[in-house]
């Protein structure tokens, strides 16, 4: 979920531990503190690269409380609801992080989810509609001679007879 550090960012690419260990000092001590302490340990930066780490750091670790969370939700929801269908797993996780923005006060988190609920909204609309129209379609030229002869055209391969019906339902928007 997180992207790779750049290789050239001298605190991103630490061992974990001693990232781990940077953070934890930097919660008990001032910017300026936390880099002397590194100066002092070898480890030249900046404030604001150091501001950075921190931040990307936090973030990172509650990408993986957020990921473990998930996988305890889901593992609940297979052992309650083993009968549960994709879209309900899909609307209660829809749920879950939408409550957690909320109660993390991420507006933007909480928009993004919405946003991705109503894109998966829509493209479930566009389907139902592209294979409601496609049966339409087909119900209209089975009928049709035109589209008959196309189909049982002898040495037309079916992209070739594709085209041929593509033009012949649709003219010039084909």
């Amino acid at each position: 979920m997180s992207r790779k550090p750049r290789a050239d960012s001298k605190l991103k690419t630490l061992p974990e531990e001693r990232q781990a260990a940077i953070a934890e000092y930097a919660r008990a001590k001032t910017l300026a503190e936390t880099l002397l302490w590194l100066r002092e340990d070898g480890l030249q930066t900046s404030a604001a690269a150091l501001s950075e780490f921190l931040s990307w750091f936090a973030l990172q670790q509650q990408l993986q409380r957020n990921a473990s969370t998930v996988e305890t939700l889901l593992a609940n929801l297979s052992h309650d609801l083993p009968e549960a269908s994709p879209e309900k797993i899909q609307a209660i996780g829809q749920s879950f992080f939408s409550a957690l923005a909320l109660e993390q006060q991420d507006a933007k988190g909480w928009f993004l989810t919405q946003q991705i609920n109503l894109k998966n909204q829509q493209l479930s609309l566009d389907r139902e509609k592209f294979q409601r129209e496609t049966c339409e379609m087909f119900l209209k030229w089975y009928s049709e001679k035109a589209a008959k002869e196309i189909i049982e055209a002898p040495g037309l391969s079916q992209k070739d007879k594709i085209e041929k019906l593509g033009q012949q339902m649709f003219g010039d928007l084909w």
